[in-house]
C-alpha cells in the first residue's frame, strides 16, 4: 500500500477527503443533537407552564380553605413544580406524574362517591385535566432522564 492510496498518511493523519467527510458527519450529528435538545427544552417549558397553571389554580382554590400560611406554601409548591418541569428536573417529573395520577383518580372517586350529588359527572369531567397532564408528562419522560439531558450524541448517529 502506498501513501497515495491509503486513508491515513505516514504521519498518522487522515487524508483531506476523509477528514472533510468525518468533520461534516460530526457537524451533522451535533446539529441533530442541538435540534433535539432545543425541541425537548421547548416541550418541557410548555409542560412546566401547563402544570404550573393548572396546579397553581387548584392550589389557589385549596388555599382558600386552608388555615394561615399553609395555603401560600401550597401555591409556592405548585409553581416550583412547574419551574422544575421546565428546567427538566427528574424529581419534578416523578412528582408531577404522581400528582397528576392521584388528582385524576381522586376526582373520579370524588365524583362517583362524593358529597356533591347535584353534579357528579361534572366533578368526574374535571379528571380530564390532570389525566391530560399525566399523559403529556409521560410522553416527555425521555427529556427528564439524566443521561439524555447531559448528552444526546450517543443515540443520534455514528460515524459510517
Amino acid at each position: 500500500m502506498t501513501a497515495a492510496t491509503s486513508f491515513i498518511s505516514e504521519h498518522g493523519l487522515l487524508c483531506w477527503q476523509c477528514q472533510t467527510r468525518i468533520q461534516n458527519h460530526q457537524e451533522a450529528v451535533a446539529r441533530q443533537v442541538m435540534d433535539l435538545q432545543m425541541s425537548l427544552n421547548r416541550r418541557t417549558a410548555w409542560n412546566g407552564r401547563a402544570h404550573g397553571t393548572i396546579w397553581g389554580v387548584a392550589a389557589i382554590l385549596a388555599a382558600a380553605h386552608l388555615a394561615g400560611w399553609f395555603g401560600g406554601v401550597v401555591i409556592l409548591c405548585a409553581f416550583a413544580l412547574g419551574a422544575g418541569l421546565a428546567w427538566r428536573a427528574q424529581w419534578a417529573f416523578w412528582m408531577a406524574l404522581s400528582l397528576d395520577i392521584a388528582g385524576a383518580l381522586g376526582l373520579i372517586v370524588l365524583g362517583a362517591t362524593g358529597p356533591w350529588t347535584g353534579a357528579p359527572l361534572g366533578v368526574m369531567f374535571l379528571a380530564v385535566f390532570p389525566g391530560a397532564l399525566a399523559l403529556m408528562n409521560w410522553t416527555l419522560r425521555a427529556a427528564y432522564e439524566p443521561s439524555r439531558a447531559d448528552s444526546g450524541a450517543s443515540h443520534i448517529g455514528r460515524i459510517r
